[in-house]
């Protein structure tokens, strides 16, 4: 099973780096290619929750007054617009977000 998170909010570049290395460290897969905007994904039970990544950014200090952390089921259909000289843009959702059958 996939486990799917978005998480909005804005930290400073130490944050962001700080973030990353929590991503890493529990094995979640990451999409952020618009300002304060992530997208998480793991195939671990139990790696992430949304109170967990919501506590890490506190600890981090987030910049932005609003944080919001969402898990997604595993149903959804998405569309999106990419400029365009980056048509990789979405290579990741297409990859990593949908489960591969």
């Amino acid at each position: 099973m996939t486990y799917r998170f978005i998480v909005t909010a804005s930290l400073s570049e130490a944050g962001e780096k700080a973030f990353l290395a929590y991503l890493k460290e529990h094995g979640v897969g990451w999409w952020h290619r618009a300002p304060s905007f992530w997208l998480l994904v793991t195939r671990r039970q139990g790696a992430i929750s949304v109170i967990g990544i919501r506590d890490k950014l506190r600890e981090l200090g987030i910049t932005s007054a609003v944080a919001l952390v969402m898990e997604i089921p595993e149903d959804i259909t998405w569309a999106g617009l990419h400029p365009p000289d980056r048509k990789d843009t979405f290579d990741w959702l297409r990859n990593t977000w949908v489960d591969k059958v």
